[in-house]
């Protein structure tokens, strides 16, 4: 075969090939290196649930997606098993035929060359990329989102109202809402828009496909039921500020400036090239409707009633504004528009291969990284001479790669929410005989105060690593200085032993020797006094050196009930003529996380510092014990980092 021959004659066809082998190529590559996410592993564990009704119960029943996904990825399992291809190989396809799908309706709605610009734009944009590469329900919902569009177009629009297009249709609908809830809603707007469009001769082929898909739909009702009042929530969302879509479409072009006014300035061009001929087409007006109205929704319903809001929400609308974008494009422009898809295609792949390093980017948890280190920190030292403890949300995720690589390792500890885990994990440091410790956190919050414990007993670093702020591992030692790696050094240090009498605000009556921790006196605080010493000063005379993170301990001694003993920290908005405006930051640490009854222990706090109103913002430190029994403190410490 003559290939420029063909190349000139079929530049179109050519054109469509070379943007879905380079799909193919970003898709595949790197997907069994790239760890296997916290949400991935959490699906997989509930396919290894004994029994089937075991998995409908406490797998499927008991989370917040629909049954889609997970049912498949049981019945997938069954039959490929858990390495790490196998599991995400029909994702990949299925992203795969996004970019096809995406062609062929923007080619119906516009143009062929509008329709390669849009394959080219989804085959390179890190976002529809990086949800074609997990095993997660978004990219197979996009999908058959995108295959209800195909299908909603040729029912609508092209009177094609055959048996076997109404059953596409039904089934591409109930597909893309047993994926994902959202794009059940998106569908439902989809479905909506159509009737808009109905004349006599399909609209009764239209009913019918809704018919049937409610009927394919029926069994994810009965989940949805069993749902209702399931604990688990989107608790991690924040309410969207007015910025929130602007943010949204810049991150649609990998947060790529140069990307996004490249697509900028080619929209402006081929506006003004196609100005005098320019016609605004129904599709342009569902393009609009179908990229807003989900985000409209979702952003509303985040602002009245409860955070939904996030990128991946609008995974299956994006695409639409795209549409509009590229919509203008001229036809007879041939070489004009090769060469811009060229660009586009070659720009799309540097921002996201090399601007944006993602394939070297952490974009969730890491699990895989994990369990290699521990396994080869294991090897160097010696596993009896370190003690593990992990923070993840269930120990399958470690295990898993633990498992695969023949390793297997038992943590002490598997999860730390903070409140009484912290007592569990000061336990275990201080019963701890090992000259090491090992620990690691993977997709959780970590609590703030979990390193303070560790360095207490173990007071070097000695190797670490931080996954873009998602997942970390460290070696601690309690003796190895030699290697140890230097820690940042405060910015502001405060000491207090009382030893000098200095209790700030509070007269000399709560100074006791009774107990005592180290020196000759401490504090008392009992029914008479209920607050303790507090260290008040604004911002400002801290230090000139910028600092985000607090560090506070100190050591008590309880003899009664100290269930709501805590240190509480308070910011508070003054003016200069030192008048309170309003105290908008109050958080605490409770003592009963670290110490026991009846004997000293060390309370930790530690907190980042909120965005401030004013340097001139007044900090309060205290201890508060409304219990009102017996409570010693002695040896206060605070440290302000950068």
């Amino acid at each position: 075969m003559d290939f420029k021959k063909f190349i000139k004659e079929n530049n179109e066809k050519a054109l469509l090939l070379l943007i879905l082998l380079v799909g193919v190529i970003l898709r595949f590559w790197n997907i069994t290196r790239l760890s296997l996410s916290n949400d991935e592993l959490s699906a997989i564990a509930r396919t290894q649930l004994s029994g089937f009704s075991n998995f409908i119960s406490k797998g499927i029943c008991a989370d917040i997606h629909p049954a889609g996904i997970e049912f498949f990825l049981y019945l997938w399992i069954k039959i490929f098993g858990t390495s790490v291809f196998m599991i995400r190989l029909p994702f990949v396809i299925a992203g795969i035929t996004s970019i096809y799908f995406s062609y062929r309706i923007a080619t119906r709605w516009f143009n062929e060359h509008t329709g390669l610009y849009i394959a080219a734009a989804v085959c390179v944009l890190r976002f529809p990329l990086l949800y074609s590469q997990l095993a997660r329900p978004f990219g197979p919902a996009f999908l058959f989102t995108l295959l209800t569009v195909w299908y909603w177009t040729k029912l609508i629009f092209d009177g094609e109202t055959k048996r076997k297009n109404i059953f596409a249709l039904a089934l591409s609908m109930s597909a893309a809402a047993y994926c994902n809830y959202y794009a059940g809603l998106f569908i439902i707007i989809i479905f909506i828009s159509g009737f808009f469009f109905l004349n006599k001769s399909n609209a009764k082929a239209y009913l019918l496909s809704l018919f049937f898909a409610i009927i394919f739909y029926i069994p994810n009702i009965f989940v949805i039921i069993s749902q209702v009042g399931n604990k688990a929530s989107i608790n991690w969302l924040t309410v969207p500020d007015g910025n929130w879509i602007f943010n949204h479409i810049l991150f649609i072009f990998n947060n790529s400036k140069i990307l996004f006014y490249f697509v900028l300035a080619l929209f402006i061009i081929t506006h003004i090239i196609s100005f005098p001929e320019i016609k605004l087409t129904k599709f342009h007006y569902l393009s609009v409707a179908w990229f807003l109205i989900p985000f409209l929704f979702a952003f509303y319903y985040s602002v009245w009633i409860k955070p939904i809001l996030e990128d991946s929400t609008l995974l299956f609308s994006f695409i639409f504004l795209l549409f509009f974008a590229f919509s203008f494009v001229r036809v007879e422009k041939k070489k004009f528009n090769f060469y811009f898809i060229i660009i586009l295609l070659l720009l799309g792949c540097i921002s996201t291969v090399a601007e944006k390093k993602y394939y070297s980017t952490y974009h969730f948890g890491e699990f895989k990284d994990i369990a290699s280190k521990t396994i080869e920190w294991n090897n160097e030292i010696g596993e009896k001479n370190i003690t593990r403890v992990i923070n993840v949300n269930s120990p399958y995720y470690i295990n898993y790669y633990l498992d695969k690589a023949e390793k297997p390792l038992s943590f002490a500890m598997y999860k730390d929410e903070g409140r009484e885990d912290l007592r569990t994990l000061d336990k275990i440091v201080q019963n701890s005989k090992t000259p090491y410790f090992l620990y690691a956190w993977s997709s959780l919050v970590d609590p703030n105060e979990t390193g303070d414990i560790i360095l207490a007993k173990y007071p070097y670093i000695v190797k670490q690593i931080n996954y873009n702020g998602m997942a970390a591992i460290t070696l601690y030692s309690m003796n190895d200085s030699t290697h140890a790696i230097p820690q940042p050094k405060p910015v502001y240090y405060l000491f207090n032993g009382f030893e000098h009498k200095e209790t700030w605000d509070k007269d000399t009556s709560i100074i006791t020797t009774e107990k005592v921790w180290k020196g000759k006196y401490a504090i008392k605080l009992d029914a008479k006094d209920e607050y303790g010493p507090t260290f008040t000063a604004r911002i400002s005379q801290l230090t000139d050196q910028p600092f985000k993170r607090f560090y506070i301990s100190l050591w008590a001694y309880a003899t009664g009930t100290f269930k709501d003993a805590q240190i509480v920290a308070t910011l508070s908005f003054k003016d200069d003529e030192n008048q309170v405006y309003e105290n908008y930051f109050w958080l605490s640490s409770k003592f009963n996380y670290f110490i026991e009854k009846d004997q000293w222990g060390q309370v930790f706090f530690s907190f980042n510092l909120p965005e401030l109103r004013s340097r001139n913002d007044e900090l309060k430190i205290y201890v508060w014990n409304p219990d009102k029994k017996p409570l010693y403190i002695d040896n206060f410490e605070m440290k302000l980092y950068q």
